[in-house]
C-alpha cells in the first residue's frame, strides 16, 4: 500500500494528472506500476514466478 510520496510528480501521476516533463505512454506504465506496488500485501506479491517447463 502506498501511504506517501516524496516525489510530487509521482504523485500526480498517481492521482491521474497527466504531467508535461513524461510522455503519455510513460504515464500509463508508471500508473499501472503504482497500482501493481498499491496493490501488493507482501513483497513476494511483487516477484515473477518462474512458468513450470512442460516436458513431454
Amino acid at each position: 500500500m502506498i501511504l506517501d510520496f516524496s516525489d510530487k510528480e509521482t504523485e500526480a501521476i498517481w492521482q491521474g494528472e497527466r504531467s508535461r516533463r513524461l510522455s503519455a505512454s510513460i504515464q500509463d506504465i508508471a500508473r499501472r506500476k503504482l497500482r501493481m506496488l498499491n496493490n501488493a500485501q507482501h513483497l513476494d506479491d511483487l516477484r515473477i514466478r518462474q512458468p513450470i517447463a512442460w516436458k513431454p
